[in-house]
C-alpha cells in the first residue's frame, strides 16, 4: 500500500496543504488542481482517493460522504468519474469532465464527457447548445416548409418565402445556371456534399444499477446528391391520403418518389405535400382538384405529429437525401444517400420545436439504429431543421 496523504475539508473542496504531499498526488496520478503549493480536490477527485486509500480527511468517511451528497449530482459524477479511472483515463473532474490517456495533465482533455442520470430530462435545446458553438458555414440554408394549420396563419407564411414565383427553391447562382441549361422535368446535383458535424460531446448516463453507458452527440449536418428541381406539374388521384400517380410518373419514380405498384406510382401523403407545395402535383379527387390547405387540414386530423415530420421530411429532400418512412424501424423515417436499393444510412426521428424527452427514449431509439447498422439522428422540426447524430460509443 502507498502512502497515505492527508487533507481537509474547505468549503466544497478538499485541500491537501503540505506541498510535497500535494505535489505527489498532482504528479503520481494527474488529479486535482495545484493553487500556490496547495493541491486542491473537487469532492468527486477526494473521494475516490479515499476509497483507493491514498487520502484520508480530518473527518469521518461518513461524514464526508453526507457532506458530498449535498454538492450538486455528485453521486452521478461520482460513478462516471470512479468508471473513467478504473479504465485507466486521466480526468480533469469540472463542469465537463474532461479525459485523456497518458501524457502530462492538460489544461483541457482529448474528449468532454459530461454526466447525466438515466432520470434526467434529454432537453434537445440544451444538448444542441453543449454539443457545439454555431458555425454557420455548417448551416444548411433551410428551404423547408413553414406549414401553419391555420388558413389566416398560413397567409403570412405559405408558401414558404423561399419559393419563387415558379414554386421552386430559391437556388444558388450556379445551380440556377445549371437549372437553365437542362432540359427534362427533373433535374438533380452531380455533386454530393461532404457530410459534415461538429465536435462530438461524450455523455455519460448512468443507469439504476449504476453501470454507465456513453453516447456521442454531435451537431449534424446532413447533405446528399439529390436535391432537384421540378419543372413540370404531375397529376395524381387522391385516394383517402395517399396520391396515385397513373400516368407521366418516370421523372418522379427515377429520382424516388412514391412506390411502384402495377402500373401506377403511390405518392405518400408527405410526398403530395411536399411536391404541391414546389407546384410540381395537382392532386384531385372525384375529379375536383384538392388544395394544400385542405389535405394537410385533412392530414392533420389524423396524425398528430404530421407537422413535424412534414418539416423535417421537406428539409431533409431539400438537403438532396432520400426519405423514406421507418414505421417498420420504430421511428418516422429512413434516410438514403444514393438510392433505395442500397442499405439506408439514418433512421431520422422529428421532434417538435423545444422537445423534452427522457434518455431511456434516446437509447431505444439509438439501440434500433445500430441493430439494423444505421445512424440515429434526432431532428428538430424548428423553423430551421436541427440535426443531432447520436451513437453509442465504447471508451
Amino acid at each position: 500500500m502507498g502512502k497515505l496523504f492527508h487533507g481537509h475539508i474547505e468549503k466544497d473542496t478538499v485541500i491537501v496543504e503540505e506541498s510535497g504531499e500535494a505535489s505527489a498526488i498532482y504528479n503520481r496520478s494527474s488529479t486535482g488542481e495545484m493553487v500556490k503549493g496547495k493541491l486542491r480536490l473537487t469532492m468527486v477527485e477526494a473521494f475516490y482517493l479515499m476509497n483507493e486509500g491514498k487520502l484520508e480527511i480530518d473527518i469521518s468517511k461518513k461524514d464526508f460522504l453526507n457532506r458530498a451528497l449535498s454538492t450538486p449530482d455528485f453521486q452521478t459524477r461520482y460513478l462516471v468519474y470512479r468508471e473513467l479511472r478504473k479504465r485507466g483515463f486521466l480526468i480533469r473532474d469540472d463542469t465537463f469532465m474532461y479525459i485523456w490517456r497518458g501524457g502530462e495533465q492538460k489544461e483541457k482533455g482529448e474528449m468532454r464527457v459530461y454526466p447525466l442520470d438515466e432520470k434526467n430530462i434529454f432537453d434537445f435545446s440544451k444538448v444542441y447548445e453543449m454539443a457545439g458553438k454555431e458555425d454557420a458555414d455548417k448551416e444548411h440554408e433551410y428551404y423547408g416548409m413553414d406549414a401553419k394549420f391555420t388558413k389566416n396563419e398560413r397567409n403570412k407564411s405559405w408558401p414558404p418565402n423561399t419559393l419563387q414565383p415558379d414554386g421552386h427553391a430559391e437556388l444558388t447562382k450556379n445551380e440556377r445556371n445549371r437549372r437553365n441549361s437542362t432540359e427534362g422535368t427533373i433535374e438533380s446535383s452531380k455533386n454530393t456534399k461532404i457530410e459534415r458535424e461538429s465536435e462530438a460531446l461524450i455523455f455519460a448516463i448512468v443507469d439504476g444499477d449504476g453501470d454507465v453507458t456513453y453516447y456521442s452527440i454531435s451537431r449534424y449536418f446532413p447533405e446528399g446528391p439529390h436535391r432537384t428541381v421540378i419543372n413540370e406539374k404531375g397529376d395524381a388521384v387522391l385516394m383517402d391520403d395517399m396520391g396515385i400517380m397513373l400516368d407521366a410518373y418516370e421523372p418522379f419514380h427515377s429520382f424516388f418518389y412514391g412506390k411502384k405498384m402495377d402500373d401506377a406510382l403511390y405518392l405518400s401523403t408527405l410526398e403530395c405535400t411536399y411536391l404541391m407545395s414546389k407546384e410540381a402535383l395537382r392532386l384531385t379527387e372525384h375529379g375536383k382538384e384538392v388544395s394544400l390547405d385542405e389535405l394537410l387540414e385533412r392530414s392533420a386530423k389524423k396524425d398528430p405529429e404530421l407537422m413535424e415530420k412534414l418539416r423535417i421530411y421537406s428539409d431533409l429532400r431539400d438537403r438532396g437525401l432520400i426519405v423514406r418512412t421507418g414505421f417498420k424501424y420504430g421511428t418516422h423515417f429512413r434516410v438514403y444517400m444514393k438510392d433505395v436499393e442500397q442499405h439506408a444510412k439514418y433512421l431520422a426521428h422529428a421532434v417538435p420545436e423545444n422537445y423534452k424527452g427522457t434518455w431511456p427514449e434516446i437509447s431505444r431509439g439509438v439501440r434500433l439504429a445500430h441493430g439494423v447498422k444505421k445512424e440515429f439522428l434526432m431532428a428538430e422540426a424548428s423553423k430551421k431543421a436541427r440535426y443531432l447524430r447520436i451513437k453509442r460509443v465504447r471508451l
